[in-house]
Order: C-alpha cells, then sequence, then structure tokens
C-alpha cells in the first residue's frame, strides 16, 4: 500500500482600490508557535517575526502563500483602512464646543433714585451705558485676537491636510511626519490651544438693568424735553444689546470660537502620536 501525503498551501489573493482595500483569505490554521485553539491577541498587529508584504493603493491582483501579514501605505492624514470591510472617511468630527464661563463686566451699579431730578438719573444711565461699552469693546478687542489665533492654526492645518498626498507621493510618509511637526505649525497650535474667549453675559444683565431702569422712568410722566432724551437712551440700550448678544456665552460668535478651536484641538491630538508606522495598516 502506498501513502499519499498532500501538502496544504493557502493562497491569499488582495485586491486594493484607493483609498479602500480588501484581502480574501482562507482561514488560515494556526501558526505553529500558538497553541492550538488559542487565537493571537491582537490579530491586526503583525507579530515580530512575521514576513510582512506591504502594498501602495495602486497595487491589485496579486497573490502569495501564506500564512502572511499582508500590510498596505496610506496617508493616515487623509485616509483610514480595514482590510475585508468598506471605509467611510471624514474630514473628522465636529466635536462639541465648551464653553467658557462668563466673565466679570466691571462697571459701577445704579444708585437709589432719591430725590434727584429725573435729568441727573437719566445722565447717570448714560454714564453707565458708556462705561459698558468701554467694557465690552476690551472684550471685543480681546476676543478678536484669540478668533485670528484660532483661525490662523485652522488655516494652516488645512494646508498641511492638503499638501500631504503630494508630500507621501513623493517622499514618503517621514516627509508628511516631518511637516506634522513643523515647528511654527506646532506654534501656532499651542497659541489656538491656549487662547481664550471673555464672554459677555455679565454685560448683558448690567445693559438690561439700564433698560429697565429707563422704562421706569418712561412712567414717571417726564417732561417733553426729557422723555425724547429718554427715548434716545432706550433706543440706544438696544442697539447696545443686540450687539452684544452674539458674545454671550450662548451667542454665536462663541459656538464659533469653540468650534474652530475644537478642531485644532482634534488635530493636535492626532498629530501629536503621528509617526512613520502610523502610515502602515497591516492584518
Amino acid at each position: 500500500m502506498r501513502a499519499r501525503a498532500t501538502a496544504r498551501t493557502m493562497l491569499m489573493s488582495i485586491l486594493i482600490l484607493s483609498p479602500v482595500s480588501y484581502v480574501w483569505a482562507a482561514d488560515p490554521a494556526p501558526p505553529a508557535s500558538s497553541p492550538a485553539g488559542k487565537a493571537p491577541k491582537n490579530p491586526r498587529v503583525c507579530p515580530s517575526d512575521a514576513r510582512v508584504k506591504l502594498y501602495s493603493t495602486k497595487d491589485s491582483g496579486d497573490i502569495i502563500e501564506g500564512p502572511a501579514c499582508v500590510g498596505v501605505e496610506i496617508n493616515v492624514l487623509r485616509y483610514s483602512v480595514e482590510f475585508g470591510r468598506s471605509i467611510t472617511v471624514s474630514a473628522g468630527p465636529n466635536l462639541a464646543a465648551g464653553l467658557a464661563p462668563p466673565a466679570a463686566a466691571g462697571g459701577a451699579e445704579l444708585s437709589a433714585s432719591g430725590t434727584r431730578s429725573m435729568a441727573d438719573q437719566i445722565t447717570e444711565i448714560v454714564d453707565l451705558l458708556s462705561g459698558l461699552r468701554g467694557t465690552a469693546n476690551s472684550f471685543d478687542a480681546h476676543n478678536a485676537i484669540a478668533a485670528a489665533t484660532v483661525a490662523q492654526a485652522v488655516t494652516d492645518l488645512k494646508a498641511l491636510v492638503s499638501a500631504s498626498d503630494d508630500l507621501f507621493r513623493a517622499n514618503g510618509a517621514a516627509a508628511v511626519v516631518s511637516a506634522a511637526k513643523d515647528a511654527a505649525l506646532q506654534r501656532e497650535i499651542a497659541a489656538a490651544q491656549s487662547a481664550d474667549w471673555r464672554a459677555t453675559d455679565q454685560i448683558l444683565v448690567k445693559a438690561k438693568a439700564l433698560q429697565a431702569r429707563v422704562a421706569d422712568l418712561l412712567l414717571r410722566n417726564p417732561s417733553d424735553a426729557d422723555k425724547a432724551r429718554l427715548g434716545l437712551v432706550q433706543a440706544s440700550i438696544a442697539a447696545f444689546i443686540t450687539d452684544i448678544t452674539p458674545s454671550t456665552t450662548a451667542g454665536d460668535k462663541t459656538k464659533d470660537f469653540y468650534s474652530q478651536k475644537a478642531i485644532v484641538l482634534f488635530w493636535e491630538r492626532l498629530l501629536k502620536d503621528l509617526k512613520v508606522e502610523s502610515f502602515i495598516r497591516t492584518t
């Protein structure tokens, strides 16, 4: 009688389509070094002694004998990859922004009306409104600088991501990592991280108190001259409230600032751990 030994060969067929990669493979027997019935700790990471076959996103149709560890070199700043699965690539989460607590607005409070004339009370309201405007203007100047700082970091991060394909194609992952670690870019990211927003909530509260004070004086049968003056002050306060509301904690300007800052924080975390090995995905 003649015995026949049959050698089992596993074939792995790879089809790679940019930016999504697919791999079909026969179920391999456990490696000789692994105990029977016990899977590797992390099947997504190649063992240190594995034979790794690397491909680019332009390769397709190759067939190799297994078991083997297969990798795809990609630009991780723009794409992600899974083996045997379809991938949805997004620009990154639009993270919910944290909101800064209201800052103190300063400024004097209204004193009791007592026996003062209406003209004196109107003058006091005008003076207090002028003080609130000065505080609001200082907040606006600070916030404009903070917003510009964050906007510059976002602009340069966009430029890095846009250029990363050409850098990766021409000089590989090392060129992209070098660009991401650029000192000027890192300084801009750090400045954006430390930028803060001064919310105008307390100024708004004080402005509404002045508005209520004017409404109360209008109910006290003022003279025609005082009534006309109160009307102008009332319109000025209303316009002032409209101007500062977008910079309150719940205002649109504040939300926009923290939305942009969240983008910087997301990319800072990604670039912090970026290295050449990050551009290779294996299974």
